[in-house]
């Protein structure tokens, strides 16, 4: 799996090298093709993530557009910040409820790469270099594929892993294996 901004490839000669090759190769090459999401994509999105009437949809909508201007990935992490940060919280009356003038104030990232940097610096050093060491790997991995790597104890790395999954940097799946 290859994932890239066509905007971005072309400057790098190396990225921009390797997706001519593989667009050039013999074998089944399929592209999707993942654009910025509209106002009204980005309304159903609110609309059915939130469980809203889309009426309501709308203003969260319009907030996360300004916010994002539609990155889908730039709009989840958003809302997961409001969430974690108590702009956006669940209600047992209306489902949701959000404080827009918080949420207009709140200063944000201005880009995706802005937003993991600021994930990544709020690790402590440790956790750094645990995400650094995870960074190396081709494929999921166990915590104690880390634990060697790392040159800690099991336990270390399973809390330096669980802080990382906080932050949404590491993925965990069924079988205990991060990516």
């Amino acid at each position: 799996v290859l994932s890239y901004r066509d905007t971005e490839a072309n400057a790098s000669p190396i990225s921009s090298k390797l997706v001519t090759k593989l667009k050039a190769a013999p074998h089944s090459l399929s592209e999707v093709v993942l654009h910025d999401l509209s106002a009204q994509e980005l309304t159903e999105f609110v609309t059915d993530t939130l469980a809203l009437a889309s009426e309501r949809s709308a203003e969260l909508s319009d907030l996360l557009l300004r916010k994002s201007g539609g990155n889908p990935y730039f709009v989840g992490q958003i809302m997961k910040d409001w969430a974690d940060n108590s702009l956006l919280t669940p209600d047992t009356t209306h489902g949701w409820i959000w404080n827009k003038d918080a949420i207009e104030k709140r200063a944000m990232a201005t880009s995706v790469l802005d937003l993991l940097s600021g994930k990544i610096n709020s690790l402590s050093e440790k956790n750094r270099e645990i995400i650094t060491i995870a960074s190396s790997f081709s494929g999921p991995f166990s915590a104690n594929e880390m634990m060697e790597l790392a040159s800690c104890d099991i336990d270390s790395a399973r809390t330096a892993t669980s802080e990382a999954v906080g932050a949404g940097l590491l993925f965990m799946d069924d079988e205990l294996l991060y990516s």
